[in-house]
Formats: C-alpha cells, structure tokens, sequence
C-alpha cells in the first residue's frame, strides 16, 4: 500500500481521510433538516423539518401543498414538550399551497416533537411523518462559546487525524516492521487529543447546547457522549499495553498482539465516527 511506504504519504492519506470522514459524519448527522416529499391521493406534500430551536427564538414549521384546491383543506400543527400534553394549532394558510405555523418558545435542554394533519370537510387527507412516529424532534440549544467550540472541533479533527497516522503504523507493525515505539507515541497522542477534546471539553459543549452534564452511560443515553467514552476507552487500554513501548523498554505483550490492537481500537474509533451524531 502506497501510503504506507514514506511519511509523506501517511501524513496526506490521513488528511484525505479525515476531511472524508468528517463530511461524511456531518452528513448522517441526525440534526440535519430532512426534506420530505410525498404523493397521497391527488395531493404533493412537501415539507422540510425543523431540528433546532436557538433561546427566546420561535422556529416557523412550514409545508408546500400542490394538486389540490388548499384554500379548501385545514392545516394542523400538533406538538408536545416531551413528557407534556400533545397542544394543536391551527397552521395559517398564505397563498399558493403553503401552509405555516410558529413553534412555542422552550428553555435550553427541551426537547419537543410535532407532526402535522391535513384535512378537508370529510377526512384527513395526509399525515405527516407518515409511519406513525410521535412526531420529528427538536432540540431547543444555547449558544456554544466559540472559545469552547473552536478548540473542541480542531482537537477532534486532530484526534481522528493522528488515529489514521496511528493505523498506519499498526498496519506497519502488523507487516513486521520496528515501528513499536512511533505507534505508542502516536497512540499517546490520540487519546491525550479525543480525551481533551471529546470528553473534558465536550462536558462544557453539552452544557451550554443542553443545560446539563455529560450524558455517556452511565450517568446518562446520550449516543454521542457514550460512542466518545467506547473508543476513548479502546485507546487507554492499548496506551496502557504499549506504555513501556514510549519509554524504549519491552512491552508486557507481542509487537503482533499491539499491532492488532492499534487496528482494534481504531476500528471502534471509526465506527463511532459514522454512528449519527445526536448533538
């Protein structure tokens, strides 16, 4: 393999990748707006959900109506604060098939679901989601300090940077070649990074999204904070196996045994990247 052969290599592939996963796990993001667009009878319905609600803001839930007379059929918003009473408000009708209605404003750390119905005289005409779900969610989130934001978001990118280097070298080991103690040394650094940067300042990330504390198993189900605790988790275990590796000593396993570790946790790393990030 190509990118194992010379540092500069290593060094560009791992950028590559990194910039690759990174887009690709802001793609599966579960808090992207998702566009919705379906056909029900002689009815077009066309909808974009709203995932986020910034402080002492009021987000517009809109929809799009076409093949049908919609100044003949009623809009309703239906929404409920989680562990709430489901409330219902009538959407207002503006012309050319749209229909809208305003969220209520809620603290930072709500979590609210709505869903809309479409009727006419006689029935409801759509649903909307249409697979019985409660409803689409959205978070009602603070503002994060870019003085927390920014150092968080670098030393991520930087932690999954180093782990790609760190694979690299583990594949290397795997291969037979005496690179011990410049993958222990890389190993060092991505979980010195994903632990500074996921954890101890993610803690301040989640409480100024959310109002609240880390929320990884156990003190809570956060799927983001949890998946962050697994693969740091996975790379303390192997620091700790290759720890004499950093000091030029013999490690208390094989070359091969820490090769296949390295590849291990970077695995779990990976896998927590392209996990949907709940944030």
């Amino acid at each position: 393999m190509i990118f194992l052969k010379t540092p500069f290599f290593r060094i560009v592939s791992a950028l590559l990748l990194t910039v690759l996963l990174s887009g690709i796990s802001k793609k599966l993001s579960t808090r992207n707006p998702k566009d919705i667009r379906f056909k029900q009878g002689d009815i077009i319905v066309e909808h974009t959900t709203v995932t986020e609600v910034k402080p002492d803001l009021m987000a517009t839930v809109r929809l799009k109506l076409t093949g049908y007379d919609s100044a003949n059929i009623n809009g309703f918003l239906y929404y409920n604060f989680l562990g709430g009473e489901e409330r219902k408000i009538a959407m207002e009708y503006s012309g050319d098939g749209y229909f809208s209605a305003i969220l209520p404003r809620g603290h930072i750390g709500d979590r609210l679901f709505y869903r809309i119905e479409l009727t006419d005289e006689r029935s409801v005409l759509a649903k909307i989601p249409q697979n019985g779900r409660k409803g689409f969610l959205v978070k009602y989130k603070g503002n994060i300090s870019p003085y927390v934001l920014i150092p968080h978001i670098i030393l991520i990118f930087a932690s999954l940077f180093i782990a790609f280097l760190t694979f690299f070298y583990g594949v290397k080991i795997l291969k037979g070649d005496d690179c011990v103690k410049q993958a222990a040394v890389l190993v060092l650094l991505t979980f010195l990074f994903s632990l500074i940067g996921g954890i101890l300042i993610g803690v301040e990330v989640t409480r100024q999204t959310f109002n609240e504390g880390w929320g990884g198993y156990p003190i809570g189900r956060d799927v983001t904070d949890t998946k962050t605790e697994i693969f740091v988790f996975f790379w303390l275990v192997t620091l700790i196996f290759g720890w004499n590796a950093l000091r030029g000593k013999q490690m208390i396993i094989s070359d091969k045994t820490f090769g296949i570790l390295i590849v291990a946790s970077f695995s779990i790393n990976l896998l927590a990247f392209l996990i949907p990030h709940s944030l």
